[in-house]
């Protein structure tokens, strides 16, 4: 069974409105029922999450704009091997730096890389 391409989180959004939709239409309240149901079809196109290619890059980190902050440990581990003892934590903020003045983005309103204090950073959509 294939799996449908919409997220978890967008069911509640598109059942809710498809159920009441379902039961106006029943009780005989057309319009109304014609008016959920599109709520619940626009709520389906939003929510919708198509499989993606990801591309492989040895020895790279790859990090999808959803979020998730991740660790100058997790990153260095995945730059170095993990258990790496002889890289500093500070190594990441001179990458990140560097990486961030190639993008053109600036730390104190970033749009691709945002500093979470003392945890590490996240990626952000873009702008």
């Amino acid at each position: 069974m294939a799996k449908l391409p919409i997220a978890r989180e967008g069911w509640p959004f598109i059942l809710t409105p498809g159920i009441v939709a379902a039961v106006l239409a029943l009780t005989g309240h057309k319009r109304l029922a014609a008016a959920c149901a599109a709520a619940s079809l626009v709520s389906a196109g939003f929510f919708r999450d198509p499989e993606r290619d990801v591309p492989s890059v040895p020895g790279g980190v790859l990090s999808p704009a959803d979020g998730r902050v991740l660790s100058r440990d997790a990153l260095l581990d995945a730059l170095y091997g993990h258990g790496a003892t002889d890289t500093l934590d500070r190594t990441i903020d001179v990458y990140v730096g560097r990486l961030r003045e190639k993008l053109g983005d600036d730390p104190e309103r970033p749009r691709y890389i945002a500093t979470v204090r003392g945890v590490g950073y996240r990626t952000l959509a873009g702008g």
